[in-house]
């Protein structure tokens, strides 16, 4: 701290409140570099409000420049402090060498004696507390260092030992088949599954880095796949051979009046001999999973050649879409192929019925369509679109019935005019019936929303008429220009004042009445025909 004596005689030094230069709120002043902290403490509420005092303070730390340099921009730990022993300006009674001589005030009343030692005593109790916490910290820092030997111990031994053991032999082993698992041989194999279940055996790996056991476990079952691969590959193929007997109905097993059983070929006997021996052994195996499914189908194809009941292939169903449902990605392709085929058989008994009922729902939901088709008799998008992706589907349904006949016609007849308002590009004329003051329209058509060239020559004014030539799922293309003066010449609709591109399906339906612009600008246009009275009907 900086101590000034005898503030007294200081010009405007008279109170209390001017002992302590820099208050706590403005402490951040000693954060700057001299001259920043000067500009600061001068223009600070505090001294600029006391213009005399003011100069005093300022007068005072020009003289110390050289001193507070060293301080400011360095320490927040200061301060400056004006003391008076007297409390007021003494008395001038005449001058000595080299200074003046005063005469003592007849009371005494010190001013700002008390603070700077407030100051340093405070100073001190926070410099103490500072120690104690440098001691502690001491103590934490060689606790810690002990901590992080001691638990650094189980971690070399598990990263730096154990674990690189384990996954460096599996990497040398897979580096000499140039990183396939898949090229390496049995025996290979075998050495990196037993270092995994080495490793998963360690009582460091348990009781400390449970964590790895599960990837390691998914690693060891990785290799061990790769070792059942072949006999999974062999159960593959035997479902594929009891696939090639269901999909063909002349080797379906026979019954055996005699027995009420069923005449199973050798061939089938040895297929269901080699199923059972393949659902054996680990329980959550591959082989013993999927093996148990198949032999689940087959039992339930036996049977419903017993009892052809539609109940019977209804279980078949349910059944293959349960495997589908609940075991999703892990079903094999020979599986899903097996699936297919007893579906499909299950289907082939059951078309005729689902074919009568097909024709009948087919004719009432025809005649329910013509009823709808009626009402949005004003709606492109339903007669054009929906209305035709129904009709495809019931002409299809009806057309293996002889008594719709009729009906077929009358789909046909539809799809025909849709068809030709759709597929056939026509040409369409327009009136462009209002437009902007002082602005004019260009016009092409981008042939399936890809090509399409503007028109040079053509600008189109209200009251103008044009013709556009128009196919389902060709986009209008139109731009709005405004007059063009001076030097600006005429893009034709390259470069325009607005823009826009109708790109619906039926955008002939969208040119036809007002015409909005991005920018807030519309127009008018109108068809010389009934777009709507074009449009297909019963």
């Amino acid at each position: 701290a900086l101590v000034v004596t005898k503030a007294d005689i200081l010009p405007g030094f008279s109170s209390e409140s001017q002992t302590v230069l820099i208050s706590a709120e403005d402490e951040r002043f000693f954060a700057e570099d001299y001259e920043v902290f000067l500009d600061r403490v001068l223009t600070s509420n505090k001294i600029a409000s006391n213009s005399t005092w003011a100069g005093a303070v300022r007068d005072i730390l020009v003289k110390l420049k050289e001193f507070l340099k060293v301080v400011v921009g360095r320490t927040l730990d200061f301060q400056i402090f004006f003391v008076s022993s007297t409390g007021e300006e003494p008395e001038k009674i005449g001058t000595d060498v080299g200074r003046s001589i005063y005469k003592p005030p007849s009371k005494m009343h010190p001013v700002g004696i008390r603070e700077p030692y407030y100051w340093i005593l405070k100073s001190i109790r926070r410099s103490r507390r500072v120690s104690r916490i440098r001691t502690l910290a001491k103590y934490v820092a060689i606790l810690s260092l002990i901590w992080v030997g001691v638990f650094s111990l189980p971690h070399l031994y598990h990263f730096q030992w154990i674990l690189h053991r384990t996954t460096r032999l599996e990497y040398n082993i897979l580096a000499q088949h140039s990183g396939s698992r898949a090229s390496a041989t049995s025996e290979e194999r075998k050495r990196i599954k037993s270092a995994y279940r080495k490793y998963q055996n360690s009582w460091t790996v348990k009781w400390l880095f449970d964590r790895f056991l599960v990837p390691a476990e998914a690693i060891w079952s990785m290799y061990n796949r790769d070792l059942q691969s072949e006999q999974i590959r062999k159960l593959d193929q035997v479902i594929h051979g009891v696939t090639v007997i269901v999909q063909d109905t002349a080797q379906w097993p026979k019954i055996d009046q005699s027995t009420d059983s069923l005449r199973l070929t050798p061939r089938l006997v040895g297929l269901e001999a080699t199923l059972n021996g393949f659902h054996q052994g680990d329980s959550t195996s591959v082989l013993f999973v999927r093996s148990g499914r198949v032999l689940k189908l087959w039992g339930l194809f036996k049977g419903t050649l017993l009892n052809p009941s539609d109940t019977a292939w209804n279980k078949i169903v349910k059944q293959v879409e349960g495997d589908k449902s609940l075991y999703g990605k892990s079903l094999s392709a020979a599986e899903i192929g097996m699936g297919e085929a007893l579906t499909q058989a299950a289907s082939a008994r059951q078309q005729i019925v689902e074919e009568t009922q097909t024709v009948q729902k087919a004719s009432d939901k025809f005649e329910e369509l013509i009823a709808t088709i009626k009402e949005h008799r004003g709606n492109p998008e339903y007669l054009l679109v929906t209305a035709v992706e129904e009709l495809k589907k019931l002409k299809g349904k009806l057309a293996g019935d002889p008594t719709r006949q009729e009906d077929v016609q009358r789909i046909k007849s539809y799809l025909a005019q849709a068809n030709n308002f759709i597929k056939k590009r026509q040409t369409y004329t327009f009136t462009l019936t209002s437009c902007p003051e002082d602005h004019h329209v260009h016009i092409h058509v981008k042939k399936g929303g890809k090509t399409g060239e503007w028109l040079e020559g053509q600008q189109l004014f209200p009251g103008d008429q044009f013709t556009i030539t128009w196919q389902a799922g060709d986009h209008i293309v139109i731009a709005l220009d405004e007059k063009h003066v001076g030097q600006r010449k005429e893009s034709w609709g390259k470069k325009s004042t607005d823009k826009v591109e109708l790109k619906k399906r039926l955008a002939i339906f969208d040119l036809d009445g007002t015409v909005a612009f991005p920018l807030g600008a519309a127009i008018g246009v109108s068809c010389e025909k009934d777009l709507k009275a074009m449009l297909p009907r019963f």
